[in-house]
């Protein structure tokens, strides 16, 4: 199976997956798909009240606004779930665009890995940051 395709199905079984206090957003430009937000709610009682998000935009689309308007979109839907208390996300530490973005939008930092992620050209931090909504 090609890898297109392959991708394709993943993404499409991570919307299917989805539940009632989660949601996904898929970001289109036409007909290409360039950016998806998923924010799941923690399931296990004593965490329920957190929700955590991912978020892939294509690097063409950094800065265009596009990211801002999804996660935007993410904390109002948080913020609108009786459920959901505090959004919790990691970025990794070599992306100061995105940790500003967080920053501005009302994350703040709680904790950073040290060489959490191996990329090809070495190691970065993982950084944890949080809103609390409630």
């Amino acid at each position: 199976m090609k890898t297109k395709q392959l991708q394709s199905r993943r993404e499409e079984a991570t919307i299917k997956s989805l539940g009632p206090n989660d949601l996904g957003i898929v970001a289109v430009d036409g007909n290409t798909v360039i950016g998806m937000l998923n924010l799941r709610q923690d399931h296990r009682k004593k965490f329920e009240h957190i929700g955590q998000f991912g978020i892939s935009l294509q690097r063409a689309y950094t800065g265009s606004g596009t990211g801002t308007k999804m996660v935007d979109q993410a904390i109002d839907f948080a913020r609108n779930n009786e459920k959901i208390e505090k959004v919790i996300l990691t970025v990794f530490a070599n992306n100061p665009g995105a940790i500003k973005l967080y920053k501005r939008l009302g994350f703040e930092e709680e904790a950073t890995l040290k060489n959490q992620v191996k990329l090809t050209d070495g190691y970065t931090d993982l950084v944890y940051m949080a809103n609390f909504l409630k």
